[in-house]
């Protein structure tokens, strides 16, 4: 029978058992990292679309009239529904639309004595790889707004 001191002094292969034991935090850490990517692209797309829709409204003569293109195109680039979700469960419901007036009575900017303000937003939650919430972080809500002012009169 070998020893205590033979057997823990042989390094034969001692580099395939610490890859064994890396190896599985490594693949866990590395997906971690993919799902955080990919949470700060959906953040970063969401951001985005909801600009676009803002940008839809700020040049309509009555914008209410159009939050429904507006949500449309926030969500899948096109104004019509039934267009391709950009981001998996996010979808038109999930975005809202309203309008704000800003007292402007002093002149101090132009226009007319009320400023109006578009503002669309959203909430809906993340779905990702998963990742994130087996790590402990729990349901991921994503929230973003974006507002614009109303021109009007556009093309």
């Amino acid at each position: 029978m070998r020893s205590w001191r033979k057997t823990f002094a042989n390094t034969k292969a001692s580099a395939a058992i610490e890859g064994a034991l890396i190896a599985p935090f490594l693949i866990i850490f590395s997906l971690a990292a993919l799902d955080a990517g990919n949470l700060m692209l959906t953040i970063h797309r969401v951001e985005t679309g909801l600009a676009s829709g803002a940008a839809l409204l700020e040049r309509a003569d009555a914008p209410l009239a159009h939050a429904s293109a507006a949500r449309n195109f926030a969500v899948s680039g096109k104004t019509l529904a039934g267009g391709a979700l950009t981001i998996p469960g996010w979808s038109a419901d999930t975005v809202q639309v309203s309008i704000r007036s800003v007292d402007n009575s002093s002149g101090a900017l132009r226009g007319g004595d009320a400023i109006k303000i578009v503002k669309l937003e959203t909430e809906f939650p993340y779905q990702g790889l998963g990742l994130l919430r087996m790590a402990g972080v729990g349901s991921l809500m994503i929230r973003a707004s974006h507002e614009e002012r109303v021109f009007g009169g556009g093309a």
